[in-house]
């Protein structure tokens, strides 16, 4: 019996308490020898592109924010197909769901499946402290399938295990933080647990209380061997970790409970208001405002002092209250509410999380995973990933974000988007400490050495499973050194810049190596092969001159190759001049087909061009050699039509002109 398959996969991916809906991520995989075509739920038909070879798949993905539930697949077989039967499968966090159908031609195939999984990603975590200060700490979630990362609060932090523990050095309250997420279907959480790490001895107690006048007490404290005594405030006591007391009236009365044992004692009192017209509720609601911003406001605020609290730290008074958060990470909010002598008659506490965005959940989202010449490779030690937004009418490139991963990250990347109707760009770079720092030069998604060749994508749109290949350096040695500064221009003129990306290529284009100037600005290339380069600077947002070297045994040492960084572009200078003009004239200028280059007397015998849109992309690049001559023809026939900055760069020389091509 012939079969053909139809494969898809179906991700889900969800934060916890993100809405009502799930972000569904579609991909689809037809294996067919026929043009066959598959719609999901009437939303979207894919249609195998490649009907000549058996086997061969068209890949594509389709986005949409779906309410999870029942979905209906319709699947039209082609009446060319020769096959009687279909088997397809679709993976989603809950596992693999497989089909297997006996079908006729020209049949639309139903099959109703259920689609979406609630809240794929828990961080949730149950904790326990022992009487040594050691901290156990317990994800609800442990399936091989999701990779875990722990936040003690002492500065220690572990990842891999579902189950783990430390050791804290001193009493105190901390926040640990729990980072879950699954690759395989994209989802991602984080939950923050303050856990109390107590000293030899605590206590403290709560309470209840009857239509009447009598109240019960539990006593908390540490250690669990310790003897409790209750004095009840009004001349009678009691014994143990527990207590019921009749009060003899409705009044105040200042309960104190004293632990002692094991060498150590403490106490608390608090003042207890038995069923009198005063009732104390500390219960508030929070709300987000804006960005970095939430509001409290008490339930009740009719009785008492409110005095509010911030991961323990006092931040203010009053019945509402508007705090405005530094920084992302989860806050613990405590309202005591106390009495004109500063006693605390109740509290309550709360929780909330804000993004990097100041936001209680990401908007939208941008993961994918890093490799080396197509291969996966778990040897690079240590790899940035940057998050940068493009401001296209500024043209401005903004660093929003930045990850640092190491081996057991496999290359995967995840970060939470703010702004969806923003463009951004990501990128890739080893750090120096890597082993394959020397082999491999940072990259833009999907694998581009410059800003203005990368692929960018819409927060609203997100990037899903983006690869990044990263580029790989080609040097076969030799004797050469390149060398230089990069400096800022306008009123910093001549100030160093540090950090900043140089590239060295071929003058076939070919990258051979890429260094981040160091101190005073400096970069060094070493180790060179005799041979003609390029030398430029990637900087986001702006377009570099290009300086032109050729290295030979009569020169194998080149330096003072220096750049200055200005608010729009990047010049290319000497060591003892600045000589922008190489070029007198270019005409006909708007051109056809033919462009002509008169030069100065001073222009160089060989020159990179470059020509760039007014986006700032790089549509064409070419070179051109000199033989004498005051004017060069170049072809342009294959330009588009449009208007373009044309850089020309040469050793000691080089220009910038406007070109119209009709």
């Amino acid at each position: 019996m012939k079969k053909f398959l139809y494969s898809f996969l179906l991700l889900v991916s969800m934060s916890a308490g993100s809405g009502a809906q799930d972000y569904l991520s579609f991909s689809f995989v037809l294996l067919s020898s026929n043009q066959d075509t598959l719609q999901i739920g009437g939303l979207l038909a894919v249609t195998n592109s490649d009907s000549a070879n058996a086997g061969v798949a068209f890949y594509h993905q389709y986005f949409a924010n779906l309410n999870p539930g029942l979905r209906t697949l319709m699947l039209p077989i082609d009446s060319l197909y020769q096959g009687d039967s279909v088997s397809f499968y679709y993976e989603d966090c809950n596992g693999r769901h497989t089909y297997d159908t006996v079908f006729v031609r020209n049949q639309l195939l139903e099959i109703t499946i259920q689609t979406g999984c609630q809240n794929p990603c828990d961080g949730s975590f149950n904790s326990y402290i022992s009487s040594s200060k050691t901290g156990q700490f317990y994800a609800n979630y442990y399936s091989s399938n999701y990779s875990h990362y722990w936040d003690f609060g002492n500065g220690q932090n572990t990842q891999g295990s579902s189950n783990v523990n430390t050791q804290y050095s001193s009493s105190g309250t901390y926040l640990v933080i729990h980072y879950l997420s699954n690759n395989k279907i994209g989802c991602y959480d984080s939950v923050g647990q303050y856990v109390t790490v107590y000293d030899s001895c605590y206590a403290d107690f709560t309470y209840t209380m009857d239509s009447n006048t009598t109240v019960s007490y539990v006593g908390i404290h540490y250690p669990s061997t310790a003897s409790g005594f209750w004095y009840f405030g009004d001349g009678y006591m009691d014994t143990g970790n527990t207590a019921m007391h009749t009060y003899p009236s409705k009044s105040n009365y200042t309960v104190s409970y004293v632990v002692e044992g094991g060498g150590c004692r403490d106490s608390v009192s608090k003042m207890v208001y038995v069923n009198t017209s005063q009732t104390c509720d500390s219960r508030f609601s929070v709300s987000h405002v804006a960005d970095f911003q939430k509001r409290f406001v008490r339930t009740d605020s009719s009785y008492g002092y409110s005095k509010w609290y911030i991961n323990n730290f006092f931040v203010g008074n009053g019945h509402s209250f508007i705090y405005t958060a530094s920084q992302e990470g989860n806050y613990k909010v405590t309202l005591y509410v106390v009495d004109s002598a500063n006693n605390v008659l109740c509290s309550h506490d709360d929780f909330f999380y804000l993004n990097f965005c100041g936001k209680p959940f990401a908007q939208a989202f941008a993961y994918g995973q890093v490799v080396f010449n197509g291969n996966v490779r778990m040897d690079y030690d240590s790899l940035k990933i940057y998050l940068i937004s493009h401001d296209t009418a500024q043209g401005l490139l903004t660093l929003v974000d930045s990850a640092i991963l190491t081996n057991a990250d496999t290359g995967k990347f995840w970060f939470d988007i703010c702004e969806p109707n923003q463009l951004f760009l990501v990128k890739a770079a080893l750090l120096p400490g890597s082993s394959l720092y020397s082999s491999f030069i940072p990259t833009y998604y999907d694998s581009s050495l410059y800003w203005s060749g990368a692929k960018s994508f819409y927060g609203a749109g997100y990037l899903a499973n983006g690869v990044i290949n990263m580029i790989a350096g080609t040097n076969p040695g030799g004797p050469g050194f390149i060398g230089g500064h990069v400096t800022q221009g306008a009123n910093k003129k001549d100030e160093p810049l540090e950090d900043i990306q140089v590239l060295l290529l071929t003058d076939q284009g070919i990258p051979v190596a890429s260094v981040f100037t160091h101190d005073g600005g400096r970069f060094e290339f070493s180790n060179l092969a005799y041979g003609k380069y390029y030398l430029t600077v990637e900087f986001p947002g702006k377009n570099s001159a290009t300086h032109f070297i050729i290295l030979s045994a009569d020169n194998e040492t080149v330096d003072n190759k220096n750049f200055e960084v200005n608010s729009t572009y990047i010049s290319a200078l000497t060591s003892i001049v600045r000589i922008d003009k190489a070029v007198s004239g270019i005409y006909p200028n708007p051109a056809n087909e033919l462009l002509f280059i008169e030069w100065t007397g001073e222009a160089d015998e060989y020159f990179a061009l470059e020509f760039y849109g007014l986006d700032g992309k790089l549509v064409k690049a070419t070179t051109l050699e000199r033989k004498g001559e005051m004017v060069s023809e170049l072809s342009i026939g294959d330009l588009p039509s449009g208007l373009y900055i044309l850089k020309l760069s040469g050793a000691e020389t080089n220009s910038t002109l406007r070109l119209q091509k009709n």
